[in-house]
């Protein structure tokens, strides 16, 4: 399979053989694609930059679909890591570690797929992580996961949890976490984007489509917490010299929590989508198979390779394998569907 379609990033918080953020080896396989893409691609655009820094790894997992710039993810030989990422500013960003078994360290919401995450302390001086590969782009669309923690954590006015930027360091997109609610700005935006709520202690999926133009849609379409559905707020910018530079994940200056971030993927022309949820193996599916990877999680004897945590509330638990049994069984009321 081709390395399809010009990706800007793969950013995952790996571990070794790539436990999901971070990796040590090219991955060329199909690992954990999202639910709505095919993987029967081909080489349709040109792969913009894929960085290896370090000896950190970039997983190809998803670079068969659609304009991957670049493919980076966050492990180190044996543990995770963020020296993948261009920059990282201030301490209190740290590779979030799921570790080995038997003793998995079950905070909540560490990470949404296989071992590692992102996470950002709050407080003091603006904490995140960088990303320099989308030079010049014109055309973006990303996706990432955020664990939003316990106390919602920006509260500053000019807050964010997400930055893209042009190359002067002005905001051309900032999502603030802020009183329960996702609140996204859009530089040349045609009006306010409404804003979209969140619950506390949940993982949500957070999918952007930007380009430059003079009249240029955007969209920003959030899912999480089991919801079966996204909520997707749309405007239209005027942005006609805009061009994106850089990236960042993280917490603002003065704000107050903690959260944790997974799964950043970003490309120029073909959206990334949702990872499949419930896909606990990690094979494409959701079958027998899954169950019995969450059980063993549950016991403490392996870390799920793909996404286990069915209802999103960053523990992976007997409730999530209830799930997938009655996704198996058919039931429409299954969180996995």
């Amino acid at each position: 399979m081709g390395l399809g379609v010009a990706v800007y990033t793969v950013l995952l918080f790996r571990k070794s053989f790539c436990g999901r953020l971070l990796c040590t080896l090219i991955e060329p396989k199909t690992n954990a694609k999202s639910a709505n893409q095919s993987d029967s691609r081909t080489v349709s655009d040109q792969t913009f930059h894929i960085p290896i820094r370090g000896i950190t790894m970039i997983r190809l997992k998803t670079l068969l679909g659609a304009a991957i710039f670049s493919a980076v993810a966050f492990t180190g030989a044996n543990a995770c890591s963020i020296s993948a990422w261009s920059a990282v500013d201030s301490l209190g960003v740290v590779a979030a570690d799921s570790g080995e078994a038997p003793a998995f360290p079950r905070y909540s919401g560490q990470r949404y797929s296989a071992r590692c995450g992102l996470r950002v302390v709050g407080g003091g001086t603006a904490k995140y992580v960088q990303d320099n590969t989308p030079t010049n782009a014109t055309s973006y669309k990303a996706r990432f996961y955020v664990f939003t923690g316990t106390t919602l954590a920006d509260t500053t006015t000019n807050g964010f949890v997400y930055l893209a930027r042009d190359g002067a360091g002005a905001n051309l997109i900032r999502i603030a976490l802020t009183g329960g609610n996702l609140i996204t700005t859009v530089t040349g935006s045609a009006g306010a984007i409404a804003p979209i709520p969140v619950v506390a202690d949940k993982f949500y999926s957070v999918e952007i489509e930007w380009a430059q133009g003079a009249a240029s849609p955007f969209s920003i379409k959030v899912q999480g917490a089991g919801a079966p559905t996204a909520v997707t707020q749309t405007t239209t910018t005027n942005n006609a010299a805009g061009v994106l530079k850089d990236v960042r994940l993280g917490l603002s200056a003065g704000s107050t929590g903690t959260v944790f971030f997974d799964e950043y993927d970003s490309r120029r022309t073909t959206a990334p989508g949702r990872l499949l949820k419930c896909d606990a193996n990690n094979d494409g599916l959701v079958a027998i198979g899954d169950r019995v990877v969450i059980n063993n999680e549950i016991l403490n004897l392996s870390l799920a390779t793909g996404q286990p945590d069915a209802n999103e509330d960053g523990i992976v638990s007997v409730a999530d394998r209830v799930q997938v049994n009655n996704k198996i069984l058919n039931n429409p009321a299954s969180l996995c569907n």
